[in-house]
């Protein structure tokens, strides 16, 4: 009975990852209709959804931006707020 236990949070964590990966590529396809500025922040060290995806996705978005943010994983916020809030607000620039 040990083992399943320690099993259990991998297998919880696969299928939520596999849904993740599922209800990206339903909408995948209108990517390209997207008609606005579009910024994407990824952490270099993210093990949820790595970087490489982040790349992929701003390759299907018209003129999106794409910050791979050093030594940071899937929680940008915790991660690197400083480095974070900076991307914004260089993206956001006189908007503000």
């Amino acid at each position: 009975m040990r083992a399943f236990s320690r099993s259990r949070p991998v297998v919880a964590w696969l299928t939520q990852r596999r849904a993740d990966q599922s209800s990206t590529d339903r909408i995948r396809d209108g990517y390209g209709t997207i008609d606005l500025p579009v910024l994407a922040c990824w952490g270099d060290d993210d093990t949820w959804v790595p970087a490489e995806r982040g790349r992929e996705l701003a390759a299907l978005i018209p003129d999106a931006e794409l910050r791979v943010i050093d030594t940071a994983g899937h929680l940008l916020p915790e991660d690197r707020p400083v480095e974070l809030t900076a991307a914004l607000l260089t993206f956001l620039g006189d908007g503000l």
